[in-house]
């Protein structure tokens, strides 16, 4: 650990800082589903051990790795799962896989925008349920395990071709009214897993949680909240703790403020805010709807649906569509 920490704090520079403080935080946390972004080489698995060894209650149990883009996708199941004997043509003997080989520690999953969909679509249960089953047996097998993952992929454009998983539930803009329920549900949850006293949403937290359109729905609220949960060091979850990813992207987008949004007048609705939020992220991407996507996390055909909804095609007048 002493060694691990030694080579961060060699970079001196404040984005090192950051990493490491960000380390601390998500390290207090052991059962939260971490992902680490990057370019290739940029020390994404030094950055997953790190928070391995500063996790209590885990750095003394296994830290195991596993590299998706190195294991062939026939594999790759057998390798995370294990299994029974019998269970292939070759399988001789049982065999535990690295859930079991993980038991209390962390299994680190590098490069998991490699992964195929059909094992992400089981090992997303597997963090969900912490329950899971060797390759042809018969038997649930309980896990404690603390997930860590990289990539230097896109997952935003994996998702958009397909490669990725972005589980679709019913539309959390089209119930605004149900958001700050489903935040406060997932605090209290939240909050009691880490042990941290966060008695509450401030009042402009609130506001701005249902103001967004949530692309990701209720997964990207419970995200949203988990992080913040992780980040958030007082009593009340403030603003500076919430990162919602299609604001991110937009920030630096100019828009014209939809109709009735004056001082004076009634607020805009979901609709219309919807409309202009999209309306910039078309202008700042000078018309790319791929970029777009990529942008809200959402499909490219939602994205063609929603640029015809409000009418935002080229040389279709601004007012035709609006708040359809």
């Amino acid at each position: 650990r002493r060694r691990l920490e030694r080579g961060f704090c060699a970079g001196s520079s404040a984005s090192m800082r950051a990493v490491l403080d960000l380390v601390d935080k998500v390290a207090a946390s052991p059962d939260t589903t971490v992902l680490i972004e990057g370019e290739s080489g940029t020390g994404k698995q030094l950055v997953a051990h790190l928070v391995h060894v500063k996790t209590p209650g885990r750095s003394d149990a296994p830290f195991v790795e596993l590299n998706c883009a190195a294991i062939p996708e026939t594999l790759l199941e057998s390798e995370l799962f294990g299994y029974e004997r019998g269970a292939f043509t070759d399988a001789k003997r049982s065999k535990p896989g690295l859930l079991e080989e993980a038991e209390g520690g962390t299994l680190f999953l590098d490069e998991v925008g490699d992964m195929p969909v059909a094992t992400q679509a089981k090992l997303l249960k597997v963090i969900e349920t912490q329950v899971f089953r060797r390759l042809g047996g018969t038997r649930d097998i309980a896990t404690d395990v603390r997930f860590l993952a990289a990539t230097h992929r896109d997952l935003a454009a994996e998702v958009e071709a397909g490669r990725f998983r972005l589980d679709l539930i019913p539309p959390l803009r089209d119930r605004p009214e149900d958001v700050v329920p489903l935040a406060r549900f997932f605090l209290a949850d939240l909050a009691a897993r880490v042990g941290k006293p966060i008695a509450g949403i401030a009042p402009e937290t609130e506001h701005r949680l249902t103001a967004y359109p949530f692309p990701g729905n209720v997964r990207e609220l419970r995200n949203v909240i988990e992080r913040a949960v992780v980040l958030e060091s007082g009593t009340v979850l403030g603003e500076a703790s919430i990162l919602l990813r299609a604001e991110r992207a937009a920030a630096a987008v100019p828009t014209a403020p939809p109709p009735g949004s004056g001082e004076q007048g009634p607020p805009p609705s979901l609709a219309e805010v919807e409309r202009a939020y999209l309306e910039g992220l078309l202008r700042r991407a000078g018309g790319n709807k791929s970029q777009v996507a990529r942008w809200m996390g959402v499909s490219y055909p939602t994205v063609q649906k929603k640029i015809a909804d409000y009418g935002l095609e080229p040389g279709r007048p601004r007012d035709e569509g609006a708040g359809s």
